[in-house]
C-alpha cells in the first residue's frame, strides 16, 4: 500500500492504492466531490444510471467538457469507491482480460500503454468500450493520474470512470451562461 499526491493543472491526485488479488486499485474515499461536465446535459436525471460516467477531480477540468453553454455537476462519493488503476501495470487484470476478450486487450495496449510505459491515447470509442467491459465484470469503474501521452501534444489529466451512480450523491449544477445579446460593434461616427 502506498499513496502519492501530484499537481497537475489544479487537480490533486491523492487516492490511497491497495492491492488485492494482485490487482491495483484507488480507492475514493466517502465524501470526496468529483465533477461531470456536460454540454447535452441539464439534470443529473439525464445520466444514464446503467452506463459509466467520466468524472473529473476539479470543476475547472469539467467545464472543459461542458463549453460555453453546457452545466457542470458536482456530486459527493456516499460509499467509498474500489477504481481499478489503469496507470498501473495490473498484469493480471491484463492477463486476465487476454483470455476473455482480445478487443479489449488491444484497447489496453494500444490506449492505456499496458505495454509502452503506460503512455495515454485517448479515443472515446475504445474508452467506453474498457469501460462498459470493466462495468459489466463488476468493477466500480477505474481511476487514471496523469498519463503522458503517446505524442506530445495527448498527455492526459487525471480522470475517473464511475459504474454505478447510485454511490454517489448530487451535490449541484452549474450553468455556464452565454450572453444572448449579439457583441455590439463600435465604429467611430462619420463626420
Amino acid at each position: 500500500m502506498s499513496s502519492q499526491t501530484f499537481n497537475f493543472n489544479s487537480q490533486t491526485f491523492n487516492f490511497k492504492e491497495i492491492t488485492e488479488d494482485s490487482i491495483t486499485y484507488y480507492i475514493i474515499p466517502k465524501g470526496t466531490f468529483l465533477y461531470h461536465g456536460s454540454n447535452k446535459i441539464y439534470s443529473p436525471e439525464q445520466l444514464d444510471k446503467e452506463r459509466h460516467t467520466f468524472f473529473a477531480l476539479t470543476y475547472e477540468y469539467a467545464n472543459k467538457y461542458a463549453k460555453k453553454n453546457g452545466n457542470v455537476l458536482q456530486f459527493k462519493v456516499s460509499t467509498e469507491l474500489k477504481l481499478v488503476a489503469m496507470d498501473k501495470p495490473n498484469k493480471k487484470l491484463y492477463e486476465k482480460v487476454a483470455k476473455k476478450d482480445e478487443d479489449i486487450k488491444k484497447i489496453m495496449n494500444e490506449n492505456y500503454g499496458f505495454n509502452n510505459g503506460h503512455k495515454r491515447k485517448s479515443i472515446p470509442d475504445k474508452d467506453n468500450k474498457l469501460s462498459e467491459y470493466l462495468c459489466k465484470e463488476g468493477y466500480d469503474g477505474y481511476a487514471a493520474n496523469h498519463m503522458e501521452g503517446t505524442t506530445f501534444d495527448e498527455d492526459l489529466d487525471p480522470e475517473l470512470i464511475i459504474c454505478d451512480k447510485n454511490k454517489l450523491e448530487f451535490v449541484e449544477l452549474v450553468e455556464n451562461k452565454v450572453d444572448q445579446e449579439p457583441p455590439r460593434i463600435e465604429r467611430p461616427q462619420k463626420k
